[in-house]
Parts: structure tokens; C-alpha cells; sequence
């Protein structure tokens, strides 16, 4: 669990690490308060130089504050951000002054490798719950990422398996940098609803300095980003679409003294509306799609974890996250004949149903355990997940899973579970898993397997400059609990274990945070043994 409040820029993802969630009375904003966003009478061309429309129509915002050495402290350097729409666009752009133009960190890489750049950042929570935003970033050339980032229970993550489509552009000056954004609301989801009330939060990266910025004014008090965000309010209708795209798929191999080996396939996806998006593939081909980064496995005891990047199971991937044991992990699913997803969001409940048919499905923890290989032979494999998460309360959720594997043959494994996430008045948060595995191979009988976990803490700022916080865990993993479609690499143990932690803020350039972490814990197998 994240629990201090500061950016990273490793790989390729950022954090923006924070105690997040909650239900409680965070930053709740009257009407009154929440900004319009005007709507611009002509297009502005996307290509880093600000048109006359930003200055004369757009929203201007100018009173940035530091997030990071200084909390709220002034910047270096000055940001003013435009923010406006059309009907088929929301626009956004930045001039970044910069005293040391030739200073300015900038590369020319691939998307969503700009961590280590100068970059500017928009978090848009276009459903106003503050718990989920579309995230996009620019570096000063217009290069783009693009995130999900996620904030529940006192967990906060930032998804980077999440893309879509948008236009930038930036340009380097002697003032600084220019960066502007079309972002298409056919790439959004948000309510069918007039007017539009959305919440904001904008940020820049200045990596020379060690600043990171940000508006509107931050507090490191109350858990969350998206809490303390901006509401703002979109007056006239906007071109969501229909959002079709239809890909066929043709590949075709030669083997000397066989015949030529045609596969055609097709992928589809339908966003009915801005809540709902349909994918549907069939005999896909994902040899275009980026080779995993090698991990080093010798003398490993259990299997690696590698992220998700097809792009048909990436759709809606936030609904199927979970507090601590992995429930749905779409690379279990290896070579899919079809499959088949729904994922959207009615109101406070979100879902997404998964179906696929895969040819070569991973073995059991129970078959590998007992002389297993890596794959099945001549078996296949019918997945069937559901998920729905209820929003409750500010923050907070409930959430049902059932999982469904059925292996030709007579062997199945089903999982069913409940998880939830909470947060009392901004200071106590928890989190938990109740599931219960049904699983039946040919060479063992059908087997009934919880398997639970539970994690609390309390936090508390006890000085100015000095946080505080304490709480407990515990996590029981049956020796017969089996989750083949999710990511459960271990089982039989007890997990019981407290931790304190200290975050200090000497707000210093070259020292911003201190933290202290205290932790004692004992895992011990069913059987009583250490483990």
C-alpha cells in the first residue's frame, strides 16, 4: 500500500503517490464554486503555437502552487493553462515560461516514456466522483502519455496499460515551452448529461528544480488527489459518437513441404455510448503487440507477473482491480479463438463481463505443483468473468466477482468472492476479501477453498510538517484455494502483522521528504509451520 505523497518517474509509469480515498467530507464543493468551461467559437489548430482563441475565449488558470518540496509553496517558474471545447473537442494548453530555456529537459522517445522530461499533466474525473480520472501528459514537444489513475480505500494507483486517442503538439522558445491538446469526447466516458460537471486537477514537472506544481491548492492533510480537484461545469452538447472501429486481422505462414497456413480474424469495438463499450474478437493476431520486458527467473519459486498490453482485454481493465489478491489476470488467457467483453458504468455501479475461448490454457497451481509442464495439452478452455462494483458513500465501494473456468474434459475451476474498500472521515481506512474457490481436475476431486484478507490503518498529521500513521493486516490463503483465472502464485499460509509510519516534510530543495516505516509480521502454513 502507497502511503507517502510524492511523484516517481521509473519505467514507464508515474505515481503520484498519495493516501488516497475515502468517505468522508473531503473537499466538497457547492456550486457556486465550480468554474465554466466556455465554449470556443472556432477550432484551434493543434500545433504547439497558441492560437488568439485561448487568449480572447478560453479559461484562464495562472495560480499555480508547488506540490512538491514546498507544500503550496510559489513556483520558480510561472504556468498560465487555457482550457475550452467544442463541440467534438475539449482543448487544453499550457505556456510554461522557463528562465533557462536551454535547460529544459525534453526527449524524443516513444509514448508514454516521458517521465524524466519536463511535462505537464491533466487528471479529468469526468463522472465527479474523485475517484477515477483520465490522465494525460505532454512533454514539451507534444509526446504524449496517458494513464488511468485510480483512487480507493486508501489505495491509489496509476494504470499505464490504459491508452486512447488524442492530438498534441508543443514547441520550445526562448520563454519556455507551449503545449495544446484536442482530446476527442468520443475518447471519453462520461454521463449523458446537460450540463456536464466535471472535476479537474493540472500539474507541470520542473525536473531541474525539483518542483513538481500543481492547481488548484493542495493540501497533504487530506488523503487524495482527486478529492481536493477543481469542479467545473460544460454548459452545451457536445459529438460524443458512436466510437466503431473494425479491424480485420490476415496473416498467413509457409513451411517448407506444407501447405500455406491462411488465418483470417477480425477485431470490434462498439462504444454504444459514453458508458458502454462493446470489444469482440475473433482468431486475433498479437504479434504487433509489445514484447514483454525480460525478468530475470533463475531459481525462482513462483511464477512472474507480466503486465497486460493486448488491446482487447485493456478495455475497462480499472473495473477488475482488487485490494489484494488478484481475482481476473488476462494473461492466463493465452491463446484466445474468441472472446467476447462488455464494460461500462450506469450510474454508481460499474461492471464488465469477460467471455473467452482459449486453445491453450496455463495449468493449475495444483498440476504444476504435481509434475505439470507450462501449457495443457489438447485441452481448451471456456472463460467466463463478471464483475460489479457499487460506489458507495464518498469514495468508497463494494464489489461482487464470480469467475468461471471450465476446461474440456470435466474440470473446472470457479471462484466467487466479495471485496471492498472504505474510509471514515478522512483518517481510517479499510479494506477486504472474502472469496471461495470451487475447483475440480481429472485427477482430483471437486474442492471447496476460501481465502480472505483484511488491512487497516489510521492516519493523522501530528505536526505541521510530520504525519503519522499505524494499523494491521491479515491475509489467510487455503492450501485447496485455486484462482485460474487470476494471479494467486502461493497458498497455505496466515498472514497476521501491524506497521507504523512517519512521512516528514522538510520542504528543503534538495530534501522534501523523510519517511520512517515500522513493520512486524509472522506467516505461518496451515499446518503451523513458519513459512
Amino acid at each position: 500500500m502507497k502511503r507517502n505523497i510524492f511523484i516517481t518517474s521509473s519505467s514507464a509509469i508515474i505515481m503520484l503517490v498519495l493516501i488516497s480515498l475515502a468517505f468522508g467530507q473531503t473537499a466538497v464543493q457547492n456550486e457556486e464554486d465550480k468554474m465554466v468551461i466556455p465554449r470556443l467559437s472556432q477550432p484551434p489548430k493543434v500545433d504547439g503555437v497558441l492560437d488568439e482563441v485561448y487568449f480572447k475565449e478560453a479559461l484562464k488558470i495562472e495560480d499555480f502552487v508547488q506540490l512538491s518540496p514546498k507544500e503550496n509553496g510559489v513556483p520558480t517558474e510561472r504556468t498560465v493553462a487555457y482550457l475550452g471545447y467544442d463541440e467534438k473537442y475539449f482543448y487544453l494548453a499550457f505556456r510554461c515560461y522557463d528562465s533557462q530555456p536551454k535547460k529544459i529537459r525534453c526527449s524524443v522517445t516513444r509514448r508514454d516514456n516521458i517521465m524524466d522530461d519536463d511535462w505537464i499533466i491533466v487528471f479529468l474525473d469526468t463522472f465527479a466522483e474523485r475517484r477515477r480520472a483520465f490522465t494525460f501528459m505532454l512533454n514539451p514537444i507534444g509526446i504524449q502519455a496517458d494513464f488511468m489513475r485510480m483512487e480507493e480505500g486508501g489505495n491509489d494507483n496509476m494504470d499505464d496499460s490504459w491508452d486512447t486517442f488524442f492530438y498534441s503538439d508543443g514547441q520550445i522558445d526562448d520563454q519556455g515551452y507551449t503545449v495544446e491538446a484536442a482530446i476527442p469526447f468520443k475518447s471519453l466516458r462520461f454521463p449523458d448529461e446537460n450540463p456536464k460537471t466535471w472535476n479537474l486537477v493540472l500539474g507541470r514537472n520542473l525536473p531541474r528544480t525539483g518542483e513538481i506544481i500543481i492547481w488548484p491548492r493542495y493540501s497533504r492533510s487530506i488523503p487524495g488527489l482527486l478529492s481536493q480537484g477543481r469542479g467545473f461545469v460544460l454548459t452545451g452538447k457536445v459529438e460524443k459518437g458512436k466510437n466503431l472501429e473494425i479491424m480485420p486481422v490476415l496473416t498467413s505462414a509457409k513451411t517448407e513441404g506444407q501447405k500455406v497456413d491462411v488465418q483470417p480474424g477480425v477485431n470490434l469495438k462498439y462504444g454504444a455510448n459514453s458508458n458502454l463499450t462493446f470489444d469482440l474478437t475473433a482468431n486475433p493476431d498479437f504479434s504487433q503487440v509489445e514484447a514483454d520486458v525480460p525478468q530475470i527467473d533463475l531459481n525462482l519459486r513462483y511464477a512472474l507477473y507480466y503486465q497486460e498490453k493486448r488491446p482487447f482485454f485493456l478495455e475497462g481493465m480499472e473495473v477488475f482491480r482488487y485490494p489484494a489478491i488478484e481475482m481476473v489476470y488476462t494473461r492466463r488467457i493465452i491463446d484466445p479463438l474468441f472472446g467476447v467483453r462488455l464494460t461500462g458504468k450506469t450510474g454508481r455501479f460499474s461492471y464488465g463481463l469477460l467471455t473467452a475461448y482459449d486453445q491453450k490454457p496455463t495449468e493449475s497451481l495444483w498440476e504444476v505443483h504435481n509434475g505439470g509442464g507450462e501449457e495443457t495439452v489438447d485441452r481448451n478452455a471456456l472463460f467466463n468473468i463478471f464483475r460489479v462494483k457499487a460506489d458507495v458513500f464518498n469514495q468508497s465501494y463494494l464489489g461482487f466477482t464470480l469467475a468461471d473456468k471450465e476446461i474440456s474434459g470435466g474440470s473446472w475451476n470457479r471462484v466467487a468472492g466479495i471485496d471492498g474498500m472504505w474510509r471514515f472521515k478522512d483518517r481510517f481506512f479499510f479494506s477486504f476479501q472474502a472469496l471461495a474457490s470451487d475447483t475440480k481436475y481429472e485427477n482430483q476431486n471437486a474442492k471447496l477453498a476460501p481465502a480472505l484478507y483484511s488491512e487497516f490503518y489510521y492516519f493523522t498529521k501530528i505536526h505541521p510538517k510530520v504525519h503519522w500513521g499505524a494499523g494491521g493486516y491479515f491475509q489467510a490463503m487455503h492450501p485447496d484455494f485455486e484462482a485460474s483465472s487470476g494471479f494467486v502464485n502461493r497458498v497455505d499460509y496466515r498472514t497476521v502483522g501491524v506497521f507504523s509510519f512517519f512521512n516528514i516534510y522538510p520542504d528543503k530543495k534538495y530534501l522534501n521528504q523523510i519517511g520512517l516505516n515500522f513493520q512486524v509480521g509472522q506467516r505461518n502454513s496451515y499446518s503451523g509451520d513458519v513459512v
